[in-house]
């Protein structure tokens, strides 16, 4: 392929013009054509080829974990934005896609992940950290954690 994206990794930083939450999402660009990478909440795998200054993403795929609302909802507008042919500029460490439609804001900012110094958090909670393996209990069904560790203490 040859293009400047291709064997890059990079974090979402902004989505719409809104900072990221939680686990940030995640795009790998593959020196073969193939996408992969995490909504934050779910993996996900695809297709991009680029052609000028347009990245077509096709093929796309994803697990089907469920996660908390907000988490959900990022993941939505993340994987609307990352659909069909979208406009790509480079600026320094970061990648923009877009903009959103009708607008003059990003539809997506994403940082490269080389630029995130090892050990730099890179989103909310334990295992989150660029280069560190992920800690802590081992997921559940549907992505929960397993056996009732690790819940959130109740009202008082």
């Amino acid at each position: 392929m040859g293009n400047e994206i291709e064997g890059t990794t990079w974090l979402v930083e902004e989505i719409g013009g809104t900072p990221t939450t939680g686990r940030k999402p995640e795009l790998a660009f593959g020196d073969d054509g193939r996408l992969s990478g995490s909504t934050g909440v779910n993996r996900l795998i695809g297709q991009y080829e680029v052609e000028g200054d347009v990245i077509r993403f096709g093929n796309a795929g994803s697990t089907r974990m469920a996660g908390l609302p907000e988490a959900m909802e990022q993941e939505s507008r993340f994987l609307a934005v990352i659909t069909g042919d979208v406009t790509y500029s480079l600026m320094g460490d970061r990648l923009v896609l877009g903009p959103v439609p009708g607008g003059a804001v990003p539809a997506a900012v994403l940082m490269e992940q080389a630029a995130v110094p090892v050990g730099e958090p890179v989103g909310e909670g334990a295992g989150e950290r660029v280069g560190e393996p992920v800690e802590g209990p081992a997921p559940g069904p549907a992505g929960g954690l397993a056996s009732g560790e690790g819940e959130a203490p109740g009202p008082a």
